[in-house]
């Protein structure tokens, strides 16, 4: 939306059997999303392992709730990684690096979220969070990944304002 911003969204991630049983479910929430902007997420979604997914569903909750205050607001663009390191193990990957908040709002936190790709597609994501960064202000961080990533040639990072 250009013109607010949406409070309170969610992403349910849902992983079903070929007879449709449910294997798997996870919802995340975040705060906001800022008007005009997209934001982006990647985690895991664990099951028993027993049977492998046939569909993965993906669904975006917006809720109800709208705020016209957009300036309160930092966009995913205003924060920006640097400095970034990926080390890979036999037990998974480490991200670090560093994250500016190029915007004029203080940050109670950020949520810094790892997308895993190979030939261009997601295989996999992580995710991790910083103390308070202020506006302006540049903090390390880092990030593990699991070893169930597996091949991957890419990482994209994303950031996201939190609480």
């Amino acid at each position: 939306n250009k013109e607010v911003s949406v409070l309170s969204p969610s992403v349910k991630v849902t992983a079903k059997s070929a007879s449709g049983a449910i294997l798997s479910t996870e919802e995340t929430h975040f705060n906001y999303i800022a008007a005009n902007d997209t934001v982006q997420y990647s985690n895991e979604v664990y099951w028993d392992g027993a049977e492998a997914p046939a569909t993965v569903e993906f669904e975006v909750v917006t809720g109800k709730d709208f705020s016209p205050n957009i300036a309160n607001h930092i966009k995913s663009s205003d924060i920006v990684f640097t400095n970034i390191s990926d080390r890979k193990s036999d037990y998974g990957s480490t991200i670090t690096g560093e994250v500016t908040n190029n915007s004029n709002i203080d940050s109670p936190c950020i949520m810094i979220i790892a997308a895993y790709y190979k030939d261009g597609k997601i295989v996999g994501g992580a995710y991790g969070f910083t103390e308070e960064i202020a506006a302006g202000q540049t903090t390390a961080f880092e990030i593990y990944g699991d070893d169930y990533v597996g091949q991957y040639d890419e990482v994209k990072l994303f950031g996201s304002d939190w609480l």
